[in-house]
């Protein structure tokens, strides 16, 4: 297919480790707040490694698509609550501008070998990210 050939040849991929879900990303404070748990505080610094280690190029421009392979962990584990700390991971290090310019999200289990569980693709797209503006 020309067109998933097309967004490999423009997909900026590399690898991290098995984001944690997002039902383990928060706890409440004792001051009615939220605050990260210790996993996430710490998946994020060792993702923050990983991208130093690999140096992925930024996609610019908006709308992006984002594919997110992982390595399924149990069989309980649900595959889209995988994808909020990843996304925001690409935010902050200015990989993607804005999770809201993400048009395309595609994951996937898949067996990926090797201590890092999480494979990444941004890519660029020509789909529009708020219909709203679309229509104005």
């Amino acid at each position: 297919m020309d067109a998933e050939r097309d967004m490999n040849e423009r997909a900026v991929t590399f690898l991290l480790p098995l984001p944690p879900s997002t039902n383990n990303l928060f706890h409440n404070s004792g001051r009615g707040g939220r605050r990260k748990t210790k996993n996430y505080r710490q998946w994020i610094e060792r993702a923050g490694w990983e991208l130093a280690r690999q140096h992925p190029l930024p996609v610019t421009g908006s709308p992006v698509g984002v594919s997110i392979r992982l390595r399924r962990p149990n069989k309980q584990s649900d595959l889209d609550n995988r994808a909020k700390a990843v996304l925001d991971l690409l935010v902050t290090h200015r990989l993607i501008s804005d999770d809201r310019d993400v048009s395309e999200l595609h994951m996937y289990w898949e067996p990926i070998e090797g201590p890092l569980g999480c494979r990444v693709s941004i890519y660029p797209t020509e789909g529009t990210t708020n219909d709203a503006e679309a229509a104005a």
